[in-house]
């Protein structure tokens, strides 16, 4: 999960809101 969060932040610095994009990638990576 730390990873996933690291490598978008990285990526999409500045054009993402984590706090909604983190529960999504959450559920994504939960639902498989």
């Amino acid at each position: 999960m730390g990873k996933v969060m690291g490598i978008l932040k990285s990526r999409y610095t500045g054009q993402m809101d984590f706090g909604a994009v983190g529960p999504v990638v959450k559920d994504r990576l939960c639902a498989g």
